[in-house]
């Protein structure tokens, strides 16, 4: 029997094939469009430092989202965006848990860059972008900080001094279930 402390068939080994952990991975991830996706991966720790692949329904694992308005979960551990906001998916095999966090930000134009920090809006695909979202071909980079000169005239900062870069705060406001209701940046000078 599992977790009684005793060799029960004899063969010198205590608890062996018994699970005493899981994991999920990733840990947290952020995802980006409408409909965006992503497969988990459930690790099931063992007695005697054993890992074994617990993803499937098939092995007992279970999914549930505490906020299924951001981010739903199949049974077989694949995470949907359906909502911004921040989801926490918890997996549970065995009476054991293991949970990662979701964050959905939209990012309409793909450049890495979430719609409520991004200046410049519809950046053509596969365009390099600065850190507020702006295509690099929009402009020179005299100083090589990644950000282009006209973004820097733009919020100020100085675009011959590398560390005078703009810095994008974004703040968020939630409602009572962790949906974004606003989104408001500010971009300007470092600290």
């Amino acid at each position: 029997m599992c977790g009684n402390g005793i060799d029960d068939d004899c063969d010198g080994l205590v608890d062996e094939g018994c699970l005493v952990g899981l994991s999920v991975a990733p840990p947290t991830a952020v995802l980006g469009v409408l409909g965006e996706t992503l497969r988990l991966a459930v690790t099931g720790h063992y007695v005697g430092g054993e890992d074994r692949d617990l993803t499937a329904s098939a092995e007992g694992t279970t999914y549930r989202s505490d906020v299924p308005t951001v981010a739903e979960v199949s049974s077989e551990g694949m995470v949907t965006a359906v909502g911004e906001g921040t989801a926490t998916i918890t997996a549970f095999n065995s009476g054991l848990t293991a949970s990662t966090v979701i964050t959905v930000q939209w990012d309409e134009d793909g450049d890495g860059v979430a719609d409520a920090a991004d200046l410049c809006p519809g950046t053509p695909p596969g365009a390099g972008v600065d850190p507020i979202g702006c295509a690099s071909t929009q402009g020179t980079d005299s100083d090589g900080d990644g950000v282009s000169n006209h973004v820097e005239h733009r919020v100020g900062t100085d675009p011959l001094d590398p560390s005078d870069v703009p810095v994008v705060r974004v703040r968020y406001g939630y409602d009572g279930r962790g949906q974004v209701v606003e989104a408001e940046a500010f971009v300007g000078r470092g600290p």
